[in-house]
Formats: C-alpha cells, sequence, structure tokens
C-alpha cells in the first residue's frame, strides 16, 4: 500500500514538474531555432560575399587583359559562366542581408548592410584599368586593393557581431 501511494505521488510530481516545464523547453528550443537560422544566414552571407569578390576581381583582370592586349585568362563560355555565378552571387547577397534586417538583431543586420556596402564599392571598380602600381596581368590596380581592404574589414566587424548572436 505504501509503495502505491509513494508511486502515486511521484507519478503527480512528475507530470506537475512536466507541465511547468514544458514552456521553458519549448522557449529553449525556439531561440535554438532561431540561433542556428541566424547562423546558417551569416555563413551563407560569408559565402555569397566571398564568391561575389573572387568573381569580380577575375572579371577585372579579364577586362585589363582586354585592354592592354594580352591573352585572356578566360574563354567565353568560361566568362559567361563566371559572369552568370558573379550576379548569382551578388543576388543571393542581398537577399541574405534582406533576411537579416527582417529578422534582426538590428546590429548584425546594420553590420550586413555595411558588409554590402563594401562589396557595393568593390564592384563600381569592376573596370578599373591598370595602374602604375598594378604589377601587371596578376596584380590588382591599388583602388581594387584598397576597396578589397575595405570590404575585409567590413566582414571582419560582421563576424565579430555575428559571433555575439549565434
Amino acid at each position: 500500500m505504501a509503495n502505491g501511494i509513494i508511486a502515486g505521488v511521484f507519478t503527480i510530481v512528475g507530470v506537475v514538474l512536466g507541465v511547468l516545464l514544458e514552456p521553458v523547453k519549448a522557449a529553449f528550443l525556439n531561440r535554438a531555432h532561431v540561433r542556428q537560422e541566424r547562423a546558417d544566414r551569416c555563413a551563407a552571407l560569408l559565402e555569397a560575399v566571398t564568391l561575389s569578390s573572387t568573381w569580380l576581381i577575375t572579371l577585372n583582370r579579364q577586362l585589363r587583359d582586354e585592354s592592354a592586349g594580352r591573352k585572356t585568362s578566360l574563354e567565353p563560355a568560361a566568362y559567361e559562366r563566371v559572369t552568370a555565378e558573379f550576379v548569382a552571387a551578388r543576388q543571393n547577397m542581398r537577399k541574405l542581408v534582406w533576411l537579416l534586417r527582417l529578422s534582426g538583431p538590428d546590429d548584425l543586420a546594420e553590420a550586413a548592410e555595411q558588409v554590402r556596402s563594401a562589396e557595393s564599392g568593390l564592384r563600381e571598380l569592376r573596370q578599373e584599368p591598370d595602374d602604375d602600381d598594378s604589377g601587371g596581368r596578376d596584380g590588382m590596380p591599388r583602388a581594387i586593393r584598397v576597396a578589397r581592404a575595405q570590404l575585409d574589414t567590413a566582414l571582419g566587424s560582421f563576424t565579430d557581431v555575428a559571433r555575439r548572436h549565434i
């Protein structure tokens, strides 16, 4: 009889604890889901920006080679593929920045916008010609090196902010 009473008390206590802890468990799982979603978006943004800047520099080298009369590094089909991947990476980056603005937090969204702005500054130099400081085919014009350094700084700031929110 005493065993039955003890078992009944523990059953009631277990049910009550389960009911009381269910909202806490649900809130914890929701926060974990939001953090994972934010981490995925941040990682995708970093990938999109990296691809975009890499393809942009490749396209710039192609244009500089053409204008200098040097043999170009890309065949026409490869040039079209790189251009398409560049455009796709930029579209993906833009979408991810807007999703981060939508979901917040504000400082993360602002850091993402700064990355997009820095990438746009680099994109504006897509047709930058060789300068005296380019070093020829493998070098980059000074303006592009400066813009790329600004992009790297913006990416560093973004990752610092993202780490606090993931």
